[in-house]
Formats: C-alpha cells, structure tokens, sequence
C-alpha cells in the first residue's frame, strides 16, 4: 500500500528578510505549496497509472500569479494547531484544482478522514506554523505582523507517493 497526493510549489516573490529565520525558528523546513489532492491510499499495482496521469496533465500548465494576504490562527488549543495565510481568490488555481480532484476521483481512501472535505471545500493557502506546543505557538504568533502578505508563483506540481 502506499499514499499520493499533489500539491502546487509556491516561489515566493520578494519574501521578507526575517521569514526563513522564523520558519527554521519553529522548525517548519518543508516547501512553501498548496495542498491540490490530498493523501490518499493507493494500491502498489495503480502506482504506474498515477505517474502515467501526472505526467500528461503537468505538461502543459502555466504559472499561477498567488497573493497570501488573511491571517488564519488555528489554535493552539486544538490538535493540529497552525497559523496559515489564506489566498486572495483565484479562479484559475480553484480550476486546477477541480481538474486534479477529476482527474484522480475514484481515489477516496483518504489518510485522514477531514482529508476529504479540505478537498471538496479548497482553501488554498500557505501554511507558517503547525504542530508546535502551546508555548511556542503563541510565541510564534505574537511573532507575525498582522498585514502580513505574501505573493507566490506557482510554476510546478509535485506528484508525491510515498509508502504507507
């Protein structure tokens, strides 16, 4: 068994100086993406059909001008506590997501059972801060300006899979 999902690679443009200390700070070295399809179980033998579709829907995108302007606090009371910026709307990155959901459809077997309803309710956004204890959550928090924005670039999709 294994796990696929897609997501967007965001480039920042003009990111300020002080985000790459912040985020290793909090110990959050991951990519900057947008999550398109989320995790889903797949079985080992459908692995070579999933690449197969990849690749042809990859090929012909084009860049994806993303601004990340409202602040969202999640937390630091529940689980899975964040601080993320969401995106301004954006027709054509809610269009490639829908495409990609199409496309990958018949896989529902979510890691997680909300995975599913994040998908159906997209939310594109750039996640700062997850996963940090109480304490450091509200440092980190107090940490950020409030009209924090940032502007991206989407130039590429990823394909991870990954063994369960």
């Amino acid at each position: 068994m294994q796990q696929f999902a897609v997501y967007a690679r965001v480039q920042l443009v003009d990111p300020p100086a002080w985000l790459d200390a912040y985020r290793i700070k909090y110990q959050q070295r991951y990519d900057f993406h947008v999550t398109l399809k989320q995790p889903c179980g797949i079985d080992d033998a459908i692995v070579p059909e999933i690449r197969d579709r990849f690749v042809q829907f990859a090929a012909p995108n084009q860049a994806i001008a993303v601004d990340f302007s409202q602040l969202v606090v999640d937390g630091p009371t529940d689980d899975d506590a964040c601080i993320m910026l969401n995106a301004a709307p954006n027709p054509m990155l809610m269009d490639l997501q829908r495409q990609l959901v199409a496309l990958y459809g018949e896989f529902t077997a979510y890691r997680k059972p909300q995975l599913e309803q994040y998908e159906r309710s997209f939310r594109p956004h750039l996640t700062l801060i997850h996963n940090l204890e109480p304490e450091q959550f509200q440092l980190a928090r107090a940490e950020l300006p409030s009209d924090l924005q940032l502007k991206g670039s989407i130039e590429e999709l990823v394909l991870a899979v990954v063994k369960d």
